[in-house]
């Protein structure tokens, strides 16, 4: 995901209850940025920009930021942990991880599945994704938008693992290799629930059994 990165603004944040109400009013977010090569900071980003980009396709997206405090100025970041209120949904907490841009970092990154098997096609199967991301190591300029895997080859029965997946040059999967990440299956039918009434109907046909008198 080398070249330009989204840019959003960070101010610094002021502790203290009565500011934290400001905050909310204002829609800005409290967050923490923390990272190998800085010191914990306490900030403030904009909700609006939180929301937008909260989604699991963005969990491998790198942002740079933008401040008038120096220390929190031009740098890449991640967003790492997004709380929310259980009630209304805000967000109420953001961890920003600051990379360093020359090591190496673990990320989960989409898996995007391409074709259609024949016995899909058919109609007498369906293709069960087990897994939909993926976690690899690699440079913070190569995390790669998705990992793409064909599965048009794909017979009836046949799984594919982690083993059997190709990844570009420089991008090693951490997921343990003999994890499955899809099959060819036959669905499982399920059990025909009896019409309603047809067990008091069986009741009333059966004959009853009288004690006869000796």
């Amino acid at each position: 995901m080398a070249g330009k990165h989204t840019v959003f603004n960070i101010e610094e944040r002021q502790p203290g209850k009565g500011n934290a109400g400001k905050y909310r009013l204002d829609r800005k977010v409290p967050a923490v940025v923390y990272g190998p090569k800085m010191e914990n900071k306490n900030c403030l980003i904009d909700e609006i920009f939180v929301l937008k980009h909260s989604g699991s396709r963005h969990e491998s997206s790198i942002f740079q930021t933008k401040s008038d405090a120096s220390g929190l100025n031009s740098l890449k970041v991640m967003l790492k942990k997004i709380d929310v209120h259980p009630v209304s949904k805000r967000p109420i907490h953001v961890d920003l991880y600051a990379l360093d841009m020359t090591a190496k970092i673990k990320v989960n990154v989409a898996i995007e599945f391409e074709g259609e098997p024949a016995a899909v096609k058919s109609g007498g199967a369906i293709l069960s994704i087990i897994m939909r991301d993926i976690e690899v190591e690699c440079n913070p300029t190569d995390i790669p938008e998705s990992i793409k895997l064909d599965v048009s080859a794909m017979e009836l029965n046949d799984s594919v693992h982690v083993s059997d997946m190709k990844f570009p040059e420089g991008i090693v999967p951490v997921t343990a290799q003999e994890r499955t990440v899809c099959n060819v299956m036959v669905p499982k039918e399920e059990p025909a629930e009896p019409a309603e009434g047809a067990d008091a109907a069986t009741e009333e046909a059966a004959p009853t059994e009288e004690k006869q008198e000796g």
